[in-house]
């Protein structure tokens, strides 16, 4: 899907249009605003979406469901209509959150594996003026890790992609993956220039055909 495809597609989630528009009525009916953390692992579970915790700087984490799939990517939503969109577990792109990340291009088409470590080159886009930024990633092994989403333990490895913008932009990405499964568990990423990192922690995750 091309930029203007991909773009379009976030308008059309953020209005609310749809199935999106029920989803996001259905989360306002489940989840209680002043919660924290925002849902009980019941709660979560005994919704029939996929889901996860997003959590941007020390703000309030907010429960996110996953909305649909486009193209390999997982658009996300959020009961106050913000969409966090994933690629193979990782971030790369966000709608309703200002000055942050709107794109990600990976040079071998696909986002790479952490656990693979070496080297990735990728393109970014951050509205209003980043378009196309070449970042290239080195990624390091730091060791297995037990980690606690919503009450429910999980043990991974930690991967740390330490990354470098051909603008002078420098910033590190962490990763908590299965060991077996190979899932992303926890991402910690990078959104954008002076922008806090956004940790998007799955708890459900979704059942691919």
């Amino acid at each position: 899907m091309d930029r203007r495809g991909f773009a379009l597609v976030l308008a059309l989630t953020l209005t609310g249009c749809g199935t999106g528009g029920e989803l996001l009525r259905a989360l306002g009916d489940t989840v209680l605003p002043d919660e924290n953390p925002p849902v009980t692992r019941e709660q979560a579970e005994a919704l029939p979406y996929a889901s996860a915790v997003v959590r941007l700087g020390a703000r309030r984490p907010a429960f996110v469901v996953l909305h649909s799939a486009q193209g390999g990517r997982l658009i996300w939503l959020s009961a106050d209509r913000v969409a966090v969109v994933t690629e193979g577990g990782r971030v790369v792109a966000l709608a309703g959150v200002e000055g942050a990340l709107t794109d990600t291009r990976f040079r071998d088409g696909a986002p790479p594996k952490p656990l693979g470590l070496g080297q990735h080159l990728r393109l970014v886009d951050v509205a209003p003026a980043i378009w196309g930024l070449p970042v290239a990633c080195t990624g390091t092994a730091l060791g297995p890790e037990t980690i606690t989403v919503l009450g429910e333990a999980r043990p991974t490895e930690r991967v740390a992609e330490s990354c470098a913008g051909e603008d002078g932009t420098r910033f590190t990405d962490r990763f908590w993956i299965g060991p077996e499964d190979g899932q992303i568990w926890r991402a910690q990423q990078w959104i954008g220039p002076g922008r806090p990192a956004i940790t998007f922690e799955l708890v459900r995750p979704p059942t691919m055909p």
